[in-house]
């Protein structure tokens, strides 16, 4: 990503950070749906996983759901 002169960079220090995300016992994505009322819609780790590709895998099914209901673009 950061090409040759990523070679020459030195590393500080490693942080652990216990309990950043919360606990996911469930083996599959808890998938919430994105509406929630008409022209209503969220979205949000919260509705997914607790992660970032949970944040935008919910935002990607909010997205389609808004489009579904012919509320976006024309």
């Amino acid at each position: 990503w950061y090409g040759e002169v990523a070679s020459t960079w030195t590393h500080l220090r490693t942080y652990s950070i216990p309990f950043a995300l919360p606990s996911q016992q469930h083996t599959e994505p808890a998938e919430a749906p994105a509406k929630v009322r008409p022209g209503v819609f969220v979205c949000g780790d919260h509705r997914h996983t607790a992660s970032i590709n949970g944040a935008m895998a919910s935002g990607r099914r909010a997205a389609e759901a808004v489009l579904a209901d012919g509320i976006g673009p024309r």
